[in-house]
């Protein structure tokens, strides 16, 4: 069951990979090297749309469903959707923002995950929040979580690595807390960067990336770190 969890995704996003890079080429979906970036040479930003399109293909292969799914599926989906267009022309930060409300807000209305005690932060005892303070804190928290993620995604592999070894992170303390669902979460997604970063980082006498995450696969995996 492992085995085939970690399989499934790594296998289609290589193979969605192959699939959309001369597409990309044809339709324009490139960075393109600036005087502000450091790559030299026009790169497909498709890592995002791969990583995406294979949690999809797992899903169908998945027995069963796993936790508030739909939830997550419909949120990842705007992310992405709005990401795809802000790589290929640049959306209004407004509206970025707007959809990024939302996407947490379907995690915190509709999947009930939401930040609801902040610990003895102060020294004077747990600081639990209502119902409110704790919806607009959690929205808060993830759009900022989303556009940290987007931010630190400026150079080869280090979005995908600091993704990866969060949910890496992630998968280690619920397995041992026995909480499976959540470690196929942290699988699926732990195998579909592994298959990125095998074309995303300089490796195999590669002296650049061959493709991106952009900005819908950055905001993508912000997303899932804070789900």
């Amino acid at each position: 069951m492992f085995l085939n969890l970690f399989l499934t995704p790594f296998l289609a996003t290589t193979f969605f990979i192959f699939a959309l890079y001369p597409l990309a080429q044809k339709i324009g979906l490139l960075d393109m090297p600036s005087h502000r970036k450091r790559h030299e040479r026009a790169t497909p930003l498709i890592g995002g749309i791969a990583i995406y399109c294979s949690l999809w293909v797992t899903l169908f292969f998945y027995e069963g469903d796993l936790a508030n799914q739909t939830a997550f599926i419909v949120a990842a989906t705007l992310l992405v959707y709005v990401g795809v267009i802000d790589d290929y022309k640049e959306v209004n930060v407004k509206a970025r923002l707007i959809f990024q409300v939302i996407a947490a807000l379907i995690m915190v209305q509709f999947a009930d995950i939401k930040i609801t005690n902040l610990g003895n932060l102060l020294g004077f005892g747990n600081i639990y929040l209502d119902v409110y303070a704790s919806t607009l804190f959690t929205v808060f928290a993830v759009v900022g979580g989303i556009n940290a993620f987007n931010m630190i995604d400026g150079l080869d592999g280090l979005g995908g690595s600091i993704s990866l070894v969060s949910l890496a992170s992630i998968a280690i303390l619920s397995g041992t807390a026995q909480d499976w669902m959540l470690f196929d979460y942290c699988i699926i997604f732990i195998a579909s960067l592994a298959a990125f970063l095998l074309f995303n980082m300089r490796i195999f006498g590669r002296p650049h990336a061959k493709i991106f995450l952009g900005d819908a696969g950055s905001t993508l995996m912000g997303f899932t770190v804070c789900w």
